[in-house]
């Protein structure tokens, strides 16, 4: 039995396996269509509203757990366990391009969105649709953004 709302077990158990296998579009003709308009939505000469070191934490998805996001060398970089690792590289505004280091899996964008007092409240990205993660809790800074 399980509550009113919550996910059932083989909902769980689907959205777990879709989390695994569904980032591994495959780059055909349908991929490089997706990537054509996704480049053509791109604004030039924008920048993102917080230094880099300030997006880094911890985001939670009720179905698809935890990523981090940290400030690594200069740059971001987003992790969902050990198969999702992704650089994160700034797109415009708030929204950055994830270039997953398995190169099987597609390059996809991450928007963080701001609170009214400028700090992030979530990010959202594209899993199977587009995916929102609750900020949970900052991560240490390891490196320094000018």
């Amino acid at each position: 039995m399980h509550s009113k709302g919550s996910p059932t077990a083989s909902r769980l158990l689907f959205h777990l396996i879709a989390g695994l296998l569904l980032p591994l579009r495959t780059h055909g003709f349908c991929g490089r269509a997706q990537e054509r308009k996704r480049d053509e939505s791109r604004v030039a000469g924008t920048s993102s509203s917080l230094t880099l070191d300030r997006y880094a934490g911890a985001y939670e998805n009720e179905m698809y757990g935890k990523l981090l996001v940290s400030f690594e060398e200069e740059h971001l970089v987003v992790r969902r366990h050990t198969a999702w690792v992704g650089d994160l590289e700034h797109w415009h505004y708030d929204t950055f391009l994830v270039r997953w280091r398995d190169p099987v899996m597609q390059k996809t964008l991450l928007t963080f969105r701001l609170s009214p007092e400028g700090k992030v409240a979530s990010l959202e990205v594209e899993i199977e649709d587009v995916e929102t993660f609750e900020a949970v809790a900052p991560v240490a800074k390891t490196g320094s953004h000018e």
